[in-house]
């Protein structure tokens, strides 16, 4: 299913900070999950490709399924943008939980799909 509405301006924030190469500082807040601010450069960079701010049909033709034990809780797995391919084979896998204090993300992957 399309990822719901309701998650998808934190995720747009969280590809913002990967198109601009803040990767420590979704370390430093969390939401880069297990897999680190080394492991993020390191996806991007081994991808050769320039992301970009994703387009709103991002989150039409990306994935969501609600995660049926955790109340309020996706795992997502969205499309990212490159200048070179537009759509692109980089997935970005992450836990999405609305909460009491907003929308947490963690990134679970970053990979080729």
């Amino acid at each position: 299913m399309p990822i719901p509405t309701q998650l998808r301006p934190a995720l747009r924030s969280v590809v913002d900070e990967l198109v601009r190469g803040n990767y420590a500082a979704l370390e430093r807040d969390g939401r880069a999950g297990r897999v680190g601010a080394e492991g993020l450069q390191r996806a991007i960079a081994e991808y050769r490709r320039h992301l970009i701010d994703l387009p709103d049909e991002a989150f039409e033709v990306s994935g969501a399924i609600e995660v049926t034990n955790q109340a309020r809780t996706w795992a997502v797995d969205l499309d990212l943008w490159t200048e070179e391919e537009g759509r692109s084979d980089l997935t970005l896998s992450a836990t999405v939980t609305e909460t009491s204090s907003g929308v947490q993300v963690k990134i679970e992957d970053l990979h080729v799909l």
